[in-house]
């Protein structure tokens, strides 16, 4: 079995996040530099060439060609829902597994025996007010608000590392969170 992971909000190569939030996890660094290489070293130190992560929008403000070499030395299957801040991602679709604004993934229980039943949810990088299924047990995961989301809902988490302060979630920690353990 493949791990699953979901993050939001890297932000890398954006030098003004580290101002913007400053509890977010390095930014103590106090230089991009540091805070992108971190990242990027604790990303392949949890996640394996097998594992699956979905990325929920707002990965790098870097050029293509630097978002070119860190996508090539990143472990893991990557599925990508772009943010507002992904305009460079534009081109390099094949580095990424699927590539869409909303996504719906399933995950199952025979594969995932932490699992109480089967599982859906609704990725996105924009926190969605109503999704397909929100009153019938689908759960909302997305990013962009960096912790402070004006409205609450129990469906739905917030994943991006500000939020979480990981730059990961897993699939078992999401469904300990919505109690689905």
């Amino acid at each position: 079995m493949s791990n699953v992971y979901v993050t939001s909000d890297l932000h890398l190569g954006h030098r003004r996040i580290l101002e913007l939030y400053q509890w977010r996890p390095f930014a103590q660094m106090g230089n991009i530099e540091a805070h992108d290489n971190k990242l990027i070293e604790l990303w392949n130190s949890t996640v394996s060439k097998h594992d699956k992560v979905y990325i929920l929008g707002d990965f790098s403000l870097r050029s293509a060609s630097e978002n070119r070499k860190i996508l090539e030395h990143l472990n893991g299957h990557k599925y990508l829902c772009p943010g507002n801040h992904d305009s460079s991602l534009k081109g390099l679709s094949n580095y990424f597994e699927k590539v869409e604004l909303i996504m719906v993934v399933n995950f199952k229980k025979e594969i995932y025996p932490f699992l109480q039943s089967d599982m859906e949810f609704v990725l996105c990088h924009y926190p969605l007010a109503e999704w397909a299924g929100m009153h019938h047990g689908v759960f909302h995961l997305h990013g962009h608000c960096h912790g402070q989301c004006e409205t609450q809902d129990p469906r739905r988490i917030d994943v991006g590392i500000d939020s979480t302060k990981s730059i990961f979630i897993s699939l078992e920690e999401v469904s300990t969170y919505f109690n689905l353990t």
